[in-house]
């Protein structure tokens, strides 16, 4: 009786190696996903429970309240005094975020710190920033929308 019949032959360990790694990757995959869409499903949570009215908006002082509460804890109270002057100002009255856009800042917090480099290099460099400044700045920060308005 030949050697290779009681031992695997190449072809049958590439297949079963192949297989492994197919299946360590589908289930990495699968859990990636579920990341996602976790991810997802708390943002929706979180834009759902400042929009109680079900209009598929939230204001601007929402929308700052939310900013705030994911902040260092040392910088509360200043925040959120800034929230109530930003309550005062006519200018954010009627300022409606969608869903969308809410989604577009969560990337974007995700990318502070790509952002907060390009910023400081930037003016570090120029000088003061503009508003078109800031705004070229922070497309150049990889996959952050090119919709951000800033006022």
């Amino acid at each position: 009786m030949p050697k290779y019949t009681t031992l695997l032959t190449r072809s049958q360990i590439f297949k079963k190696m192949f297989l492994l790694v197919t299946l360590e990757v589908i289930m990495y995959v699968k859990k990636m996903l579920i990341t996602v869409v976790l991810c997802l499903q708390i943002l929706r949570l979180e834009f759902v429970h400042y929009d109680y009215k079900s209009q598929k908006t939230i204001s601007a002082t929402d929308f700052a309240h939310s900013i705030v509460a994911s902040a260092d804890v040392g910088h509360l109270s200043k925040l959120l005094e800034r929230v109530d002057e930003l309550n005062n100002d006519p200018q954010f009255n009627d300022v409606r975020i969608t869903f969308e856009e809410f989604k577009i800042f969560a990337e974007l917090r995700k990318k502070l710190v790509p952002l907060s480099l390009a910023l400081f290099s930037f003016a570090k460099v120029n000088g003061l920033l503009t508003r078109d400044d800031f705004q070229r700045a922070a497309s150049s920060v990889r996959y952050v929308s090119p919709i951000l308005h800033v006022s």
